[in-house]
């Protein structure tokens, strides 16, 4: 798992794959659940999106897809829908917003920040390839206060990238550090 993400933090997508494949033949003994599974199925799948091996995202899908859904872990089910969003979306498949929006709604109500900013990064990045720019822009916001709040400088990066200018139209808030959207109650 160790060099699944050091890997990705490089760039090496054929890396993370090799790695992923590795790692994640040992989730019978793990569970599905372990911290390992869960990170290593999510950056092992955005790693064959980023080489566009399609072939690789679907059998990841399905190796997942093999788990009863009781089995599968909260995240991993949010991740399964972003994913699939993602995948869909490459596809230009007339499908991919519905997806993007169940994978949004499920990251809303797993509650982890975090994974919560990707999620809504990667929806806004569909939507402004689509032209939607307005909510696109309200999603890289959403996810741009998030990363501030949590010092996640790579989302930030991507969320300014979606903004107009790529300047911040945040203010700081009353919580001190934190920032929040210019309107925000």
């Amino acid at each position: 798992a160790a060099q699944v993400m050091a890997a990705s933090a490089q760039g090496k997508w054929a890396d993370v794959l090799t790695h992923a494949e590795r790692s994640l033949s040992y989730t019978d003994a793990l569970g599905l659940a372990s911290e390992s599974t869960r990170w290593v199925w999510s950056i092992a799948a955005d790693a064959a999106l980023a080489l566009g091996d399609y072939a690789e995202v679907e059998r990841l899908l399905g190796w997942l897809d093999e788990y009863p859904i009781g089995h599968i872990p909260p995240v991993l089910r949010a991740e399964r829908f972003r994913i699939r969003a993602r995948l869909l979306a490459a596809q230009a498949d007339p499908e991919a917003g519905a997806a993007f929006d169940a994978a949004t709604k499920a990251f809303r109500e797993l509650g982890s920040p975090y994974h919560l900013a990707v999620g809504l990064l990667d929806h806004a990045e569909h939507l402004a390839a689509t032209g939607n720019t307005g909510t696109a822009q309200q999603f890289a916001a959403e996810a741009d206060a998030i990363a501030q709040r949590l010092g996640a400088k790579p989302l930030t990066a991507r969320a300014l990238a979606l903004l107009p200018g790529g300047a911040r139209s945040l203010t700081p808030s009353t919580g001190g550090d934190d920032f929040a959207p210019v309107g925000a109650g």
